[in-house]
């Protein structure tokens, strides 16, 4: 079973969302504006933004990472590939 770390809330800036509920569930698969599939880990309430992680090729693990709500946009049905 592969273990995966959160990244750090430290020196992490609040955003707009900050104290108010997640929209998207945790493990659910999204798109980035940028064009990246990520799944969704974890919201952190306190900061607003949401921890996600890249959805890869067999074999390999991305990093977690912090990201903006905004840079969130679900993923079509039919579009998926």
């Amino acid at each position: 079973m592969k273990k995966f770390e959160m990244p750090s809330n430290y020196d992490t800036e609040k955003s707009e969302y900050a104290g108010k509920d997640p929209v998207y569930e945790n493990r659910q698969v999204m798109q980035t504006t940028s064009g990246e599939r990520v799944i969704i880990m974890n919201y952190l309430k306190d900061f607003g933004l949401y921890v996600v992680m890249n959805i890869d090729k067999p074999g390999t693990v991305s990093p977690a990472y912090k990201i903006h709500p905004d840079k969130l946009v679900k993923i079509e049905e039919g579009t998926e590939e």
